[in-house]
């Protein structure tokens, strides 16, 4: 008994300090990185390219078609290049967020 307790403390305090360990020791916000949602509208199989619509009908685009489709919802985390305009803004992580119908796409883009 007094071996299992053991072990088990023993197992307990290495996850603890290698999740302390790892984390950083505090959490600073990143001023110039923010999240986008997007929709994608067309795969570019010839460069390996997923273009992306926002709400705002800005494209975007990033490279790994893998298992993107047309409908697909990506939320695209964007670096804005420390300037006040988006068009210079880059793609830096791109995550799924769910799927929408043909017929979703097309109000989405006609907002």
């Amino acid at each position: 008994m007094t071996k299992t307790i053991t072990i088990i403390t023993i197992i307990a305090c290495t996850i603890i300090i290698a999740c302390t360990c790892a984390m950083p020791a505090s959490a600073e916000a990143v001023e110039d990185v923010y999240a986008m949602t997007t929709v994608v509208v067309e795969l570019d199989y010839d460069n390996d390219a997923v273009v992306c619509v926002d709400f705002n009908g800005n494209e975007w685009a990033f490279y790994g078609i893998e298992d993107w489709l047309v409908g697909d919802v990506a939320t695209l985390v964007m670096w804005n290049a420390e300037t006040d305009i988006i068009y210079d803004d880059e793609v830096l992580d791109v995550y799924y967020s769910g799927w929408f119908t043909p017929e979703q796409v097309a109000q989405w883009l006609n907002h």
